[in-house]
């Protein structure tokens, strides 16, 4: 504003301090209407709610719309209450759409997960839960026992598709903190979403976890092979010479012999001392078999 820097603000009274405030917004051109900037606000803090759960991140996008559009800034409070009503909007969305997905059948057998039998204190949601030991070949029975336990559920996939995966992620991950009897005290919509997020989640780390176990034991397997056909070459090599040198008096004896007859002669004189042209047939097809690298069985 190009002032004096020896001049000396006289605020004697609130009426010259709002006239401060008002001089200062115009000058750095802030807007300061307070429904402009709570709707600007609440816009990026929806945009940010369908991928974000943790109400500072919301807090974050706002502010960050809000100094780029030239807003002031509201009280932290403020923005923190919004981002709290607009989270929970998002989230009770994204529950009754995934309701609105189940037939009243699936909705049923989702519930039976929660529902004890009798005096048992063991629900089959406390199976979801508990994965197996470690995902080895030893247990590779258990975790595929698991998987088309899972999927005999239903496939979750249809019911949550669009719904952004760090919502479904975090659904799964409130649902495995909690106990079956939690559940029943919380909404329907939300209840079942738990439930299809937690099985969703369940399938598809099910899925890696076997296909990791199989990917190992390949690697495991391919690394044998190439292990054991360098043997086999290494063991061979002897027999790749001594073909070699067969070749060599075959040819030896062509070039220096220009009679036909006598070049047949010799040249079976040479395989019938090394072994015979069976056996020397033989040879060439063992080291053929193991030649580049097809250590595929």
């Amino acid at each position: 504003m190009k002032l004096p820097a020896d001049l000396v603000p006289d605020i004697a009274s609130n009426h010259t301090l709002y006239r401060y405030y008002a001089a200062i917004r115009e000058h750095l051109e802030i807007q300061s209407e307070g429904k402009h900037i709570r709707h600007v606000a609440a816009q990026a803090m929806h945009q940010a709610a369908q991928v974000m759960e943790n109400p500072a991140n919301l807090i974050s996008a706002a502010i960050e719309i809000l100094v780029k559009e030239h807003c002031e800034l509201p009280g932290f409070s403020t923005l923190e209450r919004m981002a709290r009503r607009i989270r929970n909007v998002v989230n009770r969305g994204i529950y009754q759409r995934v309701a609105d997905r189940l037939t009243e059948a699936e909705k049923q057998s989702l519930l039976r997960l929660i529902a004890r039998e009798g005096t048992e204190s063991f629900t089959a949601f406390n199976r979801i839960k508990e994965a197996p030991k470690s995902a080895t070949l030893t247990h590779l029975d258990e975790w595929l026992s698991r998987l088309t336990w899972l999927q005999s559920l239903g496939n979750m996939h249809p019911v949550v598709e669009g719904s952004p995966y760090v919502k479904v992620k975090h659904l799964a991950e409130e649902a495995r903190s909690l106990y079956a009897t939690n559940l029943w005290d919380v909404a329907a919509p939300k209840r079942l979403a738990l439930l299809v997020c937690l099985i969703a989640q369940a399938q598809v780390s099910t899925r890696d976890e076997i296909l990791q176990m199989f990917t190992k034991r390949m690697s495991k397997l391919t690394a044998r092979a190439k292990e054991e056909l360098e043997r086999l070459r290494e063991g061979e090599r002897a027999t790749s010479e001594h073909l070699v040198e067969v070749l060599s008096d075959v040819l030896q004896v062509t070039t220096e012999t220009q009679d036909p007859a006598s070049a047949d002669r010799q040249i079976r004189e040479v395989l019938e001392r090394e072994g015979g042209a069976v056996h020397l047939l033989e040879q060439c097809e063992q080291v053929s078999a193991h030649h580049g690298d097809r250590y595929q069985p």
